[in-house]
């Protein structure tokens, strides 16, 4: 008797995680994960994949190449990176991407730079949670993750699509795929923000 209680109120629970964050706005699922799992910053031994980014006849659109498997926290993302690009500084842009994993598996848009704390070089500003699957193959696609830059408020080196490692409710290992990405340079700033609609 005693294990069958337990049993439904871990089931309750968990329920009511799902239902938390179902209702929950992208921006404001930070908060929520944090308080139920430690916020890490990205392993060192996380390898760096560039975007590639193919120009179209408007000069000011570009489209990215498709970036395939990514297990869990073994890579990031970069599609931001004065080191890399001298012109990058001088740029501002919004970029969007869509991301295919499974459901409860998270993906941050982070930056990194020598401005903030001493001793942070990484943080993350928004994340996106993929939802419930309705089709049998279990994959879920965020839709329209997005963030931009501009030239005349730098506050990053550098910028970056961060995955976690593990499924947010059952601590699975989560699978992540970048199906597109675009890139609109903008001739004028653009205000700095993400966000998100989660698609199954």
């Amino acid at each position: 008797m005693m294990h069958t209680r337990v049993l439904l109120a871990l089931t309750m629970a968990l329920a009511a995680v799902q239902s938390v964050v179902a209702v929950t706005p992208a921006h404001h699922l930070r908060s929520l994960l944090a308080s139920e799992q430690p916020t890490t910053s990205t392993p060192q031994s996380a390898k760096t994949v560039q975007v590639e980014w193919t120009a179209s006849e408007d000069t000011t659109q570009f489209a990215m190449k498709p970036i395939k498997k990514i297990v869990g926290d073994e890579a990031v993302v970069v599609y931001y990176d004065t080191a890399l690009n001298s012109q990058a500084a001088s740029e501002s842009a919004t970029v969007t991407f869509d991301v295919r994993t499974s459901a409860n598996c998270v993906v941050s848009i982070c930056g990194g730079a020598s401005r903030w704390v001493i001793g942070s070089q990484e943080q993350c500003f928004d994340l996106f949670i993929a939802p419930k699957s309705s089709d049998a193959s279990g994959t879920s696609v965020i839709r329209g993750v997005k963030a931009a830059y501009d030239s005349n408020r730098q506050i990053a080196s550098q910028f970056f699509l961060k995955f976690d490692g593990k499924n947010f409710i059952d601590g699975s290992l989560c699978e992540y795929e970048v199906i597109s990405g675009t890139k609109t340079v903008s001739s004028s700033p653009v205000a700095t923000g993400s966000s998100a609609v989660a698609t199954s």
